[in-house]
């Protein structure tokens, strides 16, 4: 462990999604915007898709925190889309209505949720769905469609919401009448140079760093590196702590950084 080295609380480039360490840039904070706008105003349905290590994950961890305690919100969030149509819908039914529906027809299962949708109008179902690239049964977005048809007086009685890598755009665009269902369509990209500096810092400020440990020519190096893919800057940036630890550096140079970088180009490629 390299945190008393550095003089910090806790490790500041773990790429497991914390709400601590979530670093609000311009984009996170938009598609933050866009996602509870979606929430807020019960649309229909939307996609959001972002690069592999973008943080779309995170921003689905900050949207399950605003809203998990909201009495008048229920929250469906499935993580593993890669499932069969029956087993979908069971997971679904399970996280809406407490129940695994085991032993029930595929019927049995859509009149259930259709039930559910509608019981107590006033509470708003949420159902996203992360990583939805990986959804191989793609009579899954038909079906999505047509849960997300239910309404009650004039307002859907659930916002599904399509999380993913971009090849979701190509996969769930095969099915035109869902596209027209898609209130809103964003995308998430990298972060920026000015944006990826200011991301090193403040997970390092939020880990209790009290010195500079990265200068600017390495925070230069790091985006480079990296083209501002938050993963990747994590990988680099920790095991560059480390490296730094076991050198006994007092801050982190260009030098490491390069030496970490090939290290991760050669481990990509063996």
């Amino acid at each position: 462990m390299y945190e008393s080295y550095w003089n910090l609380k806790d490790k500041p480039f773990e790429n497991t999604p914390d709400p601590r360490f979530f670093f609000l840039s311009r984009q996170h904070n938009e598609i933050l915007s866009r996602f509870m706008y979606v929430i807020e105003q019960r649309k229909q349905m939307a996609m959001f898709t972002g690069e592999y290590g973008a943080g779309k994950t995170l921003v689905n961890m900050m949207i399950l925190s605003k809203y998990k305690e909201k009495l008048d919100y229920k929250i469906i969030l499935i993580i593993n889309p890669c499932l069969s149509l029956i087993d979908f819908l069971r997971e679904i039914h399970y996280q809406l209505k407490n129940d695994p529906a085991i032993g029930m027809s595929k019927f049995e299962i859509l009149n259930s949720l259709r039930q559910g949708l509608l019981e107590n109008p006033h509470l708003r179902k949420i159902i996203i769905i992360d990583e939805s690239q990986m959804i191989e049964d793609l009579n899954i977005f038909e079906e999505l469609r047509l849960l997300s048809n239910i309404t009650f007086e004039h307002q859907f009685m659930s916002s599904i919401i399509l999380v993913g890598q971009p090849q979701l755009k190509d996969k769930a665009y095969q099915f035109p009448q869902l596209r027209q269902r898609l209130a809103l369509v964003h995308h998430l990209n990298h972060l920026s140079e000015e944006e990826t500096r200011e991301y090193v810092d403040y997970r390092l400020r939020v880990a209790g760093a009290k010195f500079t440990i990265f200068d600017d020519e390495t925070l230069s190096v790091i985006f480079e590196v990296t083209k501002g893919v938050p993963r990747l800057v994590n990988t680099l940036c920790d095991i560059s702590l480390a490296i730094g630890k076991a050198q006994s550096r007092t801050t982190i140079n260009k030098e490491i950084i390069d030496q970490v970088a090939s290290e991760i180009i050669r481990e990509i490629n063996a």
